[in-house]
């Protein structure tokens, strides 16, 4: 179970004892645009880890130091939620707490995933596709509509393309999880997990759509998949709000 269950409010809104508590899963993790990083417990160990590394002579972007990180992070998100459901007195030892693998669904989603998230798998590989197939071209008009578009939103549209995908599974599991749970308040906590997250997979697809719509606009000989594409973002973010007519009244700390 992951938990939230804080009350959420925009960067210019936040409160500096709201940064206090751990895990986030309320934000898009984009702690470079963030203002609140002094306050935030995540910024901080995970500054505090990269400063240990370098006194060690170690490199903290190195694969095998950042995913031995991983490791001792999840282990901290596991033992902050068990402090969290003592706190709201749930015994810890009768909830199972367990991470979700997004590119699972096949078990985490059940057989026959819903097509929400096949369709939006399927946006966010075309998607990787045409970038892919913009920036390898050699044309100076179609490198200059790139760089029309600016770095910022170049930028954006890698890191909320991956963040749609992966919170818009995570929204459908919690979904699948807070229809079959029995307990008010673990239900409660769910609902507020699973629309949180619907929150932030909709707006990092807005941000995606806001860049394709530039591109069906300037990149010529990829005007016309741009824009189908940008409708098809349109499309999900419909189909979104749709099943998490919820979602849209909850708070998050986004970026984009």
């Amino acid at each position: 179970m992951v938990i939230m269950g804080i009350e959420i409010k925009e960067q210019n809104e936040a409160e500096a004892d709201f940064f206090q508590n751990a895990p986030f899963n309320f934000c898009d993790r984009w702690c470079e645009r963030c203002d609140y990083g002094d306050r935030c417990e995540l910024f901080q160990n995970t500054l505090a880890s990269r400063v240990e590394h370098i006194a060690r002579g170690e490199d903290p972007d190195n694969p095998a130091i950042v995913f031995a990180d991983m490791e001792k992070t999840f282990a901290l998100v596991v033992e902050t939620i068990k402090k969290d459901l003592q706190k709201r007195g749930l015994d810890p030892k009768r909830v199972r707490v367990a991470v979700i693998e997004a590119g699972n669904a096949g078990r985490q989603l059940g057989i026959g995933a819903p097509s929400l998230w096949l369709v939006g798998r399927k946006f966010v590989a075309e998607v990787n596709d045409l970038l892919a197939k913009i920036f390898s071209e050699q044309d100076d008009e179609l490198n200059e509509a790139i760089e029309n578009i600016g770095e910022r939103r170049i930028e954006e549209i890698n890191w909320y393309l991956v963040l749609f995908n992966a919170k818009l599974y995570q929204a459908l599991v919690e979904k699948r999880f807070w229809e079959k749970e029995k307990s008010r308040l673990a239900r409660s906590i769910r609902e507020k997990e699973m629309n949180i997250s619907a929150n932030l997979s909709y707006r990092s697809l807005m941000s995606c759509q806001r860049v394709l719509f530039y591109i069906s606009r300037h990149c010529r000989g990829y005007m016309g998949w741009a824009e189908n594409l940008s409708i098809l973002a349109k499309l999900l973010g419909e189909k979104i709000e749709s099943q998490f007519p919820e979602s849209s009244k909850t708070k998050v700390i986004f970026h984009g």
